[in-house]
């Protein structure tokens, strides 16, 4: 497997090295600090995903959404897998190849990180036990995506009252 170098997205790219802080069962309004502040961080990464005009923000974006900013899709891109050179190439064949495996390679991983990072950042801003129903038992993995997470938290905890509407 190729040597991927990935930078701490973390420390390097985000705005909000911590989340503010969601204090007891998720709110409305402490939903919104915590997405709005996920999203400076998830678009501050650069990404060619989605027409890389807003770096990773597809990641917390609906397909929907996301269409709303752009007409490229943000897809975030499978696991090339180890390189496999084609069959009857020429040598700058086979290095052309190479070089978009090695982009493709980079682009899964810097999107994984970028993913991880962000899920780590709401399991430390928010109480395990408003998490609990997104965490694998077996893997103590939270939820697949991001997306899933606050889908997740905004469905089970951030309802709107009609008074908080008006305002």
């Amino acid at each position: 497997m190729a040597n991927t170098r990935v930078p701490d997205v973390c420390e390097i790219y985000f705005q909000h090295k911590v989340l503010t802080r969601v204090s007891g069962p998720p709110t409305f309004g402490s939903m919104r600090v915590l997405v709005d502040e996920l999203k400076a961080n998830a678009s501050s990464v650069p990404s060619v995903l989605g027409g890389g005009q807003y770096g990773h923000l597809g990641l917390l974006l609906t397909a929907t959404q996301f269409e709303t900013l752009l007409t490229t899709p943000f897809e975030s891109h499978i696991n090339p897998g180890p390189f496999a050179p084609p069959d009857k190439g020429t040598e700058a064949q086979i290095k052309m190849a190479h070089d978009v495996w090695k982009e493709k390679h980079y682009t899964f991983h810097l999107n994984q990180a970028v993913e991880k990072a962000l899920i780590a950042q709401v399991v430390s801003a928010v109480e395990p036990q408003y998490l609990a129903a997104v965490r694998n038992r077996q893997t103590g993995h939270y939820g697949s995506n991001v997306l899933a997470i606050l889908q997740h938290l905004f469905t089970t905890y951030g309802h709107i009252t009609p008074q908080q509407l008006k305002t």
